[in-house]
């Protein structure tokens, strides 16, 4: 159990930093127990991962309708707060969240704030319990949960689950996750419940022991994606490219065929006799906002927000308009660096407007500096520090022949193109009042 020592080291080295984090997950865990006694009714999936975890949340969304009445909650959101639950493919009503909120989640946070302000539920603690509420007010089977960041120290990992889903361990929060890609596999790997099925489409050797060792300890499955299943969703696809359509579709994009055969993958685990055809024609018909969204005649939204998101981004632009002229406008948050995001962006694009993002937003100037260091590619970068009026340039910019792509962070393709200026504005100014003085 040698990688289970390292990460036991990890918390020795780190016991304050632990110790915080696993007292608030007493006192989330105490809140559900409350509100549901006997154990919350809806059978839970867990999905983390670099990348692609949102997207197989939907397609697995997508593939339990068949079973049942299914629901997903991913984040974050990209324009409206509601994007970020689903029941059987569809968001919540308002009034919805409205009843949840008010009826059900308030009094709670209010009676914590009078016992002990320490204990005051955090927004992504919020938001589970909204997802739970819906799913059990519609009476939800399978409920399938996005991790944010991370797995072993998140919130989520603290309901009772049927399965484990890790899409991949890439490059991105080296911040918070550790600077070693063995340290996010660790991670990663703390999603693993016991005796359950923890399924991964990680190729990497040393990762894959990780996970390997991980489900040793917790006498848990681990079940693999191979080449063939790849291939097996490619041919199908293939086969049936007249049911694609041109735009918004997540199959357009060629990273989506190894989500969506993982998710098949765990779907068929749970029901093996499940007609893999009807799944995979659902999965062709999937919708996602902000996955190389057609959002305008000539305009393209995506929330590619780290390198290898942007690799994937390019890798499909590529694929679908090798001869138009390619726009980009771009923000960056989280500290990440220009030069290991962006250069498959600068090889391919024509012209390349940066700007900034409300949530920890980088410098659009500083991004600028260090592209200007790249010596291959686009040269015509110009900086407009507010995205909306950075929008509406490169738009007056295009030409028939000309697409624009909106990427990076969601926080500036909210800013950029929201059209609900009052929700942009709401998402923009999150958590002022929280540094008021009381």
């Amino acid at each position: 159990m040698i990688y289970n020592y390292y990460q036991i080291i990890d918390q020795i080295y780190h016991s304050e930093w632990v110790s915080k984090r696993l007292a608030r997950f007493k006192n989330f865990q105490s809140v559900l127990e409350q509100i549901w006694p006997k154990g919350h009714p809806t059978k839970i999936i867990q999905v983390a991962g670099t990348n692609g975890k949102g997207s197989t949340v939907k397609f697995l969304e997508s593939g339990f309708t068949l079973t049942g009445s299914t629901g997903s909650f991913t984040n974050p959101h990209l324009f409206d707060f509601k994007e970020r639950f689903s029941i059987n493919g569809k968001n919540p009503e308002e009034i919805e969240i409205i009843d949840i909120w008010e009826k059900e989640i308030l009094p709670i946070i209010i009676r914590q704030a009078g016992e002990n302000t320490e204990h005051i539920l955090y927004f992504s603690e919020i938001c589970i319990l909204i997802a739970l509420k819906l799913f059990e007010y519609h009476q939800v089977e399978w409920g399938i949960m996005e991790t944010g960041c991370g797995g072993r120290y998140e919130r989520l990992t603290q309901l009772p689950a049927e399965g484990a889903v890790v899409t991949n361990v890439g490059e991105d929060h080296p911040l918070s996750l550790g600077e070693k890609s063995w340290q996010r596999a660790l991670d990663k790997a703390g999603i693993c419940r016991r005796e359950k099925p923890f399924f991964t489409s990680e190729m990497n050797p040393l990762h894959l022991d990780i996970f390997k060792e991980t489900c040793t300890k917790f006498n848990s499955p681990l079940i693999k994606l191979d080449a063939g299943d790849i291939n097996n969703i490619k041919s199908f696809v293939e086969k049936n490219q007249s049911s694609l359509h041109p735009d918004n579709l997540l199959f357009n994009a060629p990273h989506q065929l190894k989500n969506a055969a993982l998710s098949l993958k765990v779907l068929t685990y749970f029901y093996p006799h499940l007609d893999r055809l009807k799944v995979i024609h659902q999965f062709i018909q999937l919708k996602y906002l902000g996955r190389f969204t057609k959002f305008d005649q000539q305009v393209f939204i995506d929330i590619a927000h780290n390198q290898d998101k942007i690799q994937a981004l390019v890798t499909t632009i590529k694929a679908t308009y090798p001869h138009r002229q390619k726009y980009f406008l771009i923000g960056l948050s989280n500290n990440r660096s220009a030069l290991k995001v962006l250069p498959p962006v600068v090889e391919i694009a024509d012209k390349i407007v940066l700007t900034s993002a409300s949530h920890r937003g980088v410098d659009p100037q500083i991004i600028k500096q260090e592209l200007s260091a790249w010596e291959k590619g686009c040269k015509d970068i110009e900086v407009i520090t507010d995205p909306r009026k950075a929008y509406h340039y490169l738009k007056s910019c295009l030409t028939p022949h000309s697409l624009l792509f909106v990427t990076g962070s969601a926080y500036m393709i909210d800013q950029a193109v929201n059209p609900d200026q009052f929700l942009s504005y709401l998402n923009y100014s999150y958590g002022w009042r929280n540094n008021q003085k009381q």
